[in-house]
Formats: structure tokens, sequence, C-alpha cells
């Protein structure tokens, strides 16, 4: 049982049988900022960079040439390159130099927002809780998991109207929206079932015995340039 299921749980058809979706541009983009930014470390384990150099990759009639033995030099060459690669980036994402300096960016916009950058100083990243179902749960008994991006240790932020939120009773995420003006973080929010998330993190942490969690935090970043980010709490009448 993940959030990723529950999700489904109102088609109960999808639910039962679930279609596998590729991730889309704009998702595969979001993961790589949220490893730049939360787990650099293991960059390199998913990642690698094509080299500036590289030659395009050779077309059929290229490699039926070099089948005829009638290929080029260059073709050769080329061929030879992308066989290599291929074995060098095996299980790996590729990326060029174009990319990974928007990527660069999106995470200089995250750290240069006060609050964003204050969070993931007093976080620990990329948290996996695996266990048994919480009560009240669709499927109580069975096993439950999640990743959260950013579990507070300490700290503490002040409202938009004045109140302290203690970072310890929270949990954070990070995601990005195309909008990210009031009405379109509250349309994301309800759109995408940010909401059912973070109720399903909390109570996952508070059967991990992380019983003071109980609000949720969403990091939004700008899908487009300037790659604004924004910080904004889901209300207690959309956890419950």
């Amino acid at each position: 049982m993940s959030a990723s299921i529950l999700s489904r749980a109102k088609d109960p058809l999808r639910m039962v049988l679930p279609e596998e979706e590729a991730p889309t541009e704009s998702m595969a983009f979001g993961s790589m900022v949220d490893m730049l930014w939360l787990t650099p470390e293991d960059w390199d384990n998913y990642y690698i960079q094509l080299p500036s150099q590289a030659p395009k990759r050779p077309s059929a009639a290229q490699l039926k040439a070099r089948d005829k033995g009638t290929a080029s030099e260059s073709s050769l060459q080329a061929i030879a390159f992308w066989d290599n690669w291929e074995t060098k980036s095996l299980g790996k994402t590729t990326y060029d130099s174009t990319l990974i300096e928007k990527v660069r960016k999106s995470v200089n916009m995250l750290n240069m927002h006060p609050q964003a950058q204050y969070i993931h100083d007093h976080s620990d990243k990329q948290i996996v809780l695996m266990g048994d179902v919480p009560g009240n749960c669709l499927q109580e008994g069975g096993k439950a998991k999640c990743m959260i991006d950013l579990l507070p240790r300490d700290g503490e932020l002040q409202t938009a109207d004045g109140k302290i939120l203690q970072l310890n009773e929270c949990v954070v995420d990070l995601k990005t929206s195309h909008n990210v003006s009031e009405y379109g973080m509250r349309s994301a929010i309800y759109n995408f079932e940010y909401y059912m998330k973070m109720a399903w993190y909390l109570r996952m942490l508070q059967g991990a015995g992380e019983t003071q969690r109980d609000k949720a935090v969403l990091i939004f970043q700008n899908s487009k340039h300037p790659r604004d980010a924004h910080v904004r709490i889901i209300t207690d009448e959309d956890i419950q």
C-alpha cells in the first residue's frame, strides 16, 4: 500500500488493474531536481552526462552499411562510440549540458528561497518508511510504504498570519507546478490529491512513533522559467 495506490482507490477497477505510466518529461526533470537538491551524493548512481563531443547516433542506413562492410570510418567510429556508451550508461539516465544547466538553475532557485533553504538545512532527506498498514485504512493488515522528501528535525517558521510553525511537527514534500499562484497551488493540491498523499505520510509517521507530526508543508517550484519557489502549508481542513 502506498500513496499512489490510494490515489486509485476511488476507481476500484483502476486499482485492481493498474496501468504502468511512463514518466512525462516534466516528471523526469522534477526527479533530477529532487535528487540534486536532496541527495546529490546519489547523483552519479542514477545519471550520466553525455560528452559534448559525442557524435550523432548512427542511422539505420549507417548500421546497414556496417553490416555490408561499406561504412565510412566516421560512421564506424560513431557506431563504436554508441555501442560503448550503451554499456557505460546501462541503468542510468543520460543528460546533456543544456539539461543539467536548467536543473542547476532550479536547485539554485530553491536555495535562494529563505524558507525552502531553511527547511532543507533542518531536515533529513528522502526518508523511506515501510511497515504494516496503519489502522482505519483500506487494506488494514497489509504492508505500507512511503518516501518522504524532507523530514524536519527542528527549527520553526513564521506563517503569513504571524503564527509560529514548529517544523518537527511537519512533513514536507517538493512539487513542481506550471502555475504557482495561490489559485494554481490550491488547484494542484486538489487535482493531484496532494492532500491525501500528505495525510498518508502523516499516518505512516504517526504509526512509526512520530505522533507529534500533524502538519503538511509543500514546497512548490515553478516548472517554467524563472523556476521560482513557494512554501505552502496544507490546511487542517485539507488533511483530514
